[in-house]
This record gives C-alpha cells, structure tokens and sequence, in this order.
C-alpha cells in the first residue's frame, strides 16, 4: 500500500533519501504503537 505512495514521492522530488526517510519514519510510528500497546496491556493487568 505505501509502496505507491513511497514511489510517487520519489519521482516528485527526485531524491532517494525523500523515499527513505518516509520510510523510516513510517517504521517508527509502527515501533511507538507497539511499545504504547504494550504499556497499555501491561497496566491493565
């Protein structure tokens, strides 16, 4: 799904390092949430 959206940055600026950077901070967002799930499953019991 993001793969399109990733490629039409890249072709939109002209740049790699655009792509990748979404990228990571894509990969981010999905190491927040999971650490967030885990504190909220933690404190419920």
């Amino acid at each position: 799904m993001f793969g399109r959206e990733e490629l039409e940055l890249r072709r939109r600026s002209g740049s790699l390092v655009a792509s990748a950077g979404a990228h990571r901070a894509t990969d981010a967002l999905g190491v927040l949430f999971g650490l967030m799930a885990r504190r909220l499953d933690a404190s419920a019991g």
